[in-house]
Protein backbone atom coordinates (compact mmCIF):
# COMPACT_ATOMS: atom_id res chain seq x y z
CA UNK A 1 0.00 0.00 0.00
CA UNK A 2 1.84 3.11 -1.07
CA UNK A 3 1.51 6.25 1.09
CA UNK A 4 -1.32 8.10 -0.65
CA UNK A 5 -3.77 5.09 -0.05
CA UNK A 6 -2.67 5.01 3.72
CA UNK A 7 -3.44 8.72 4.16
CA UNK A 8 -6.75 8.34 2.37
CA UNK A 9 -8.00 5.28 4.35
CA UNK A 10 -7.19 6.99 7.98
CA UNK A 11 -9.02 10.14 6.85
CA UNK A 12 -11.85 8.12 5.57
CA UNK A 13 -11.74 5.93 9.00
CA UNK A 14 -11.10 9.52 11.01
CA UNK A 15 -14.19 10.53 8.74
CA UNK A 16 -16.44 7.85 9.69
CA UNK A 17 -15.82 7.82 13.31
CA UNK A 18 -16.70 11.53 13.88
CA UNK A 19 -20.15 11.23 11.63
CA UNK A 20 -21.40 8.27 14.17
CA UNK A 21 -20.30 10.45 17.15
CA UNK A 22 -21.78 13.82 15.49
CA UNK A 23 -25.22 12.15 15.24
CA UNK A 24 -25.71 12.27 18.67
CA UNK A 25 -25.45 8.24 19.53
CA UNK A 26 -23.55 8.21 22.86
CA UNK A 27 -21.86 5.19 24.41
CA UNK A 28 -23.49 3.57 27.29
CA UNK A 29 -23.32 0.92 29.98
CA UNK A 30 -25.20 -2.37 29.63
CA UNK A 31 -28.58 -1.25 31.06
CA UNK A 32 -29.60 -4.60 33.08
CA UNK A 33 -33.18 -5.46 32.28
CA UNK A 34 -33.52 -8.93 33.99
CA UNK A 35 -33.55 -12.12 33.34
CA UNK A 36 -34.82 -13.12 29.96
CA UNK A 37 -38.08 -15.76 29.94
CA UNK A 38 -36.80 -18.73 28.12
CA UNK A 39 -38.21 -22.08 27.13
CA UNK A 40 -35.51 -24.33 27.08
CA UNK A 41 -35.96 -27.64 27.35
CA UNK A 42 -34.83 -29.40 30.59
CA UNK A 43 -36.00 -32.72 29.61
CA UNK A 44 -38.89 -34.77 30.74
CA UNK A 45 -39.11 -35.70 33.96
CA UNK A 46 -37.51 -33.10 35.18
CA UNK A 47 -38.11 -31.60 38.46
CA UNK A 48 -36.85 -28.25 38.46
CA UNK A 49 -39.88 -25.85 38.56
CA UNK A 50 -39.49 -22.34 37.41
CA UNK A 51 -42.07 -20.29 38.36
CA UNK A 52 -42.23 -16.33 37.46
CA UNK A 53 -43.15 -13.50 40.16
CA UNK A 54 -42.86 -10.15 40.34
CA UNK A 55 -39.31 -8.36 41.62
CA UNK A 56 -38.38 -4.88 41.51
CA UNK A 57 -41.61 -4.18 39.36
CA UNK A 58 -40.53 -6.84 36.34
CA UNK A 59 -41.25 -10.63 35.27
CA UNK A 60 -38.54 -12.43 37.44
CA UNK A 61 -37.78 -16.41 37.58
CA UNK A 62 -37.70 -18.37 40.59
CA UNK A 63 -36.23 -21.73 40.18
CA UNK A 64 -37.61 -24.55 43.22
CA UNK A 65 -36.44 -27.84 43.69
CA UNK A 66 -39.65 -30.00 43.08
CA UNK A 67 -40.20 -33.86 44.82
CA UNK A 68 -42.77 -34.50 42.11
CA UNK A 69 -42.64 -34.02 38.28
CA UNK A 70 -43.44 -30.89 36.95
CA UNK A 71 -46.94 -30.34 35.18
CA UNK A 72 -48.57 -26.93 33.90
CA UNK A 73 -51.37 -27.58 36.24
CA UNK A 74 -48.97 -28.22 39.48
CA UNK A 75 -46.83 -25.10 38.19
CA UNK A 76 -50.21 -22.84 38.31
CA UNK A 77 -51.02 -23.77 41.45
CA UNK A 78 -47.72 -23.08 43.35
CA UNK A 79 -47.72 -20.04 41.62
CA UNK A 80 -50.91 -18.83 42.95
CA UNK A 81 -49.89 -19.80 46.65
CA UNK A 82 -47.65 -16.87 45.79
CA UNK A 83 -43.56 -16.72 46.97
CA UNK A 84 -42.62 -18.79 49.57
CA UNK A 85 -41.61 -16.92 52.69
CA UNK A 86 -37.47 -16.73 51.80
CA UNK A 87 -38.62 -15.39 48.33
CA UNK A 88 -40.79 -12.73 49.66
CA UNK A 89 -37.78 -11.81 52.13
CA UNK A 90 -35.85 -11.25 49.18
CA UNK A 91 -38.55 -9.15 47.76
CA UNK A 92 -40.36 -11.47 45.27
CA UNK A 93 -44.09 -10.79 44.83
CA UNK A 94 -46.80 -11.77 42.65
CA UNK A 95 -49.39 -9.55 40.88
CA UNK A 96 -51.85 -12.74 41.14
CA UNK A 97 -54.63 -13.15 44.10
CA UNK A 98 -53.13 -15.78 46.46
CA UNK A 99 -54.43 -18.54 47.70
CA UNK A 100 -57.25 -18.04 44.84
CA UNK A 101 -58.33 -21.23 43.19
CA UNK A 102 -56.03 -22.28 40.79
CA UNK A 103 -56.68 -22.61 36.68
CA UNK A 104 -57.25 -25.24 34.85
CA UNK A 105 -54.43 -26.41 31.77
CA UNK A 106 -55.70 -27.47 28.32
CA UNK A 107 -51.34 -28.45 27.10
CA UNK A 108 -52.71 -30.00 23.95
CA UNK A 109 -54.32 -27.20 22.76
CA UNK A 110 -52.75 -24.78 20.01
CA UNK A 111 -51.89 -22.36 22.15
CA UNK A 112 -52.35 -23.97 25.40
CA UNK A 113 -55.33 -23.09 27.13
CA UNK A 114 -55.27 -22.06 30.93
CA UNK A 115 -59.10 -21.27 32.21
CA UNK A 116 -59.68 -19.32 35.22
CA UNK A 117 -62.73 -20.14 37.56
CA UNK A 118 -63.49 -16.90 38.01
CA UNK A 119 -62.95 -13.24 36.22
CA UNK A 120 -60.32 -11.54 34.47
CA UNK A 121 -60.31 -8.69 35.68
CA UNK A 122 -59.36 -9.48 39.40
CA UNK A 123 -55.62 -10.15 37.23
CA UNK A 124 -53.54 -7.41 35.92
CA UNK A 125 -51.36 -7.54 32.71
CA UNK A 126 -48.67 -8.50 34.63
CA UNK A 127 -50.30 -11.64 36.48
CA UNK A 128 -51.49 -12.36 32.93
CA UNK A 129 -47.74 -12.89 32.56
CA UNK A 130 -46.96 -14.82 35.49
CA UNK A 131 -49.16 -17.46 34.01
CA UNK A 132 -48.36 -17.25 30.51
CA UNK A 133 -43.98 -17.79 31.56
CA UNK A 134 -44.63 -20.13 34.30
CA UNK A 135 -46.98 -22.01 32.14
CA UNK A 136 -44.39 -22.13 29.35
CA UNK A 137 -41.67 -23.11 31.64
CA UNK A 138 -43.93 -25.98 32.76
CA UNK A 139 -44.56 -27.15 29.39
CA UNK A 140 -40.47 -27.25 28.90
CA UNK A 141 -39.62 -28.99 32.35
CA UNK A 142 -42.05 -31.39 31.12
CA UNK A 143 -39.87 -32.15 27.84
CA UNK A 144 -43.35 -30.90 25.48
CA UNK A 145 -42.61 -28.07 23.29
CA UNK A 146 -44.78 -24.86 24.47
CA UNK A 147 -45.15 -23.69 21.00
CA UNK A 148 -45.01 -20.44 19.56
CA UNK A 149 -48.51 -19.27 19.95
CA UNK A 150 -48.13 -17.84 23.44
CA UNK A 151 -51.15 -18.88 25.95
CA UNK A 152 -54.28 -18.59 25.93
CA UNK A 153 -56.22 -17.53 29.18
CA UNK A 154 -60.04 -18.26 29.58
CA UNK A 155 -61.91 -16.77 32.04
CA UNK A 156 -65.84 -16.26 32.82
CA UNK A 157 -65.85 -13.10 31.32
CA UNK A 158 -63.06 -13.16 28.63
CA UNK A 159 -60.06 -14.10 26.72
CA UNK A 160 -56.45 -13.25 25.88
CA UNK A 161 -53.52 -14.66 24.34
CA UNK A 162 -50.29 -13.61 26.11
CA UNK A 163 -47.13 -14.51 24.81
CA UNK A 164 -44.43 -14.96 27.74
CA UNK A 165 -43.18 -12.08 28.70
CA UNK A 166 -45.68 -9.19 26.71
CA UNK A 167 -48.37 -7.80 28.40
Amino acid sequence: MNRATAIVLALAGAVTGLSATACGVQPTDVIPAGEAPDAHDSGRGSTQLTLYFRFDGQLAPVTRDQSDVITPSGALTTLFRGPDAAESAQGYYSALPVNAAPPSVNATANPVVVTLPYSMRVIPSSGLNQIACTTVAALSAAGDSPGTDGVRVVSTDGSTTITCGTS
